[in-house]
């Protein structure tokens, strides 16, 4: 059986954060972008996220996420921004191991709640 880390966890490194999102796997090579996340674009996400309420457990994709900011701010941010944010406010965000391409894919699970993502949606008249 193998077990695979978490991100962060119990001495593993942390996982580098690029635009796309996080650092993949050999099969991701040439895909992926190795600039970091854009400060305003994690500024931005960073504000929406502090109105959302925490989860213990990884709820909702960091992809999904990222539009659901982008229509709230009007403005573009990539899976990136949202992961860093997530980091900088302790938002445990592990990455999702199994997506449609492959293990070791760009996006996490972000640990906030569904109820308060679409709540504040709501409030915003979107």
């Amino acid at each position: 059986m193998t077990i695979i880390p978490k991100n962060g966890e119990r001495g593993y490194p942390q996982l580098r954060i690029t635009a796309h999102g996080y650092e993949c796997g050999p099969r991701w090579i040439g895909w992926q972008e190795t600039d970091p996340p854009d400060p305003q674009e994690v500024e931005a996400c960073r504000a929406f996220l502090q109105l959302c309420e925490r989860t213990k457990t990884g709820r909702v994709g960091s992809y999904w996420l990222k539009h659901v900011i982008e229509q709230a701010v009007n403005n573009y941010v990539s899976n990136g921004a949202c992961l860093q944010a997530c980091r900088d406010l302790g938002i445990p965000a592990p990455q999702i191991f199994r997506s449609p391409y492959g293990p070791g894919g760009p996006n996490g699970r972000v640990a906030v709640s569904l109820r308060s993502i679409r709540r504040i949606a709501k409030g915003l008249g979107l």
